[in-house]
């Protein structure tokens, strides 16, 4: 019964923001976190960065870190390409420790667009670290994250996973 409620919410939210046949909007999460779903049937939050994903408005470049809302990203052009100026100021400060915004605000973060595709190359002193972002989940696009969500825990419950707690 949890299910059928939880699936008839997502989907009714889906419905109400439903962008992915709008041109001007299109929505990218996590590479390895929907291929954990769509692969393995799993959910593994250990892929888990501050940003939950991307979404282009009308050509304008959005971020939503995870807690948080979207928000506008600037980016600055460099011999490296592109460096997202103010990303430290985007971290949901209540989901995510001190420590990480400190490590990440003293780091430098480029954004790199190819295809459907997103990387994010983060550069610091003691870092190192590169995240995917993809567009295209099951063979479409869609305009926000939470359709995106729908789509892949929709495919969860097909598989016959449980992606919550038992009580």
């Amino acid at each position: 019964m949890k299910e059928k409620v939880l699936l008839s919410i997502i989907f009714a939210l889906c419905s109400y923001n439903s962008c992915g046949s709008n041109p001007n909007r299109i929505a990218w999460i996590e590479e390895r976190f929907a291929n954990s779903i769509i692969n393995d049937g799993i959910i593994h939050n250990e892929f888990l960065f501050p940003i939950e994903g991307f979404v282009c408005i009308h050509d304008k470049l959005y971020i939503q870190t995870y807690g948080g809302e979207l928000n506008r990203i600037r980016l600055k052009k460099t011999d490296e390409g592109y460096m997202i100026t103010n990303f430290e100021y985007l971290i949901n400060l209540q989901i995510w420790p001190e420590w990480l915004v400190e490590k990440y605000s003293k780091s430098q973060i480029f954004y790199n667009l190819e295809g459907d595709k997103i990387t994010i190359n983060i550069k610091g002193p003691h870092i190192k670290e590169e995240y995917c972002y993809i567009s295209n989940i099951g063979g479409s696009k869609y305009g926000s994250i939470l359709e995106i969500k729908g789509w892949l825990l929709d495919l969860l419950l097909a598989k016959g996973a449980e992606p919550w707690p038992k009580e």
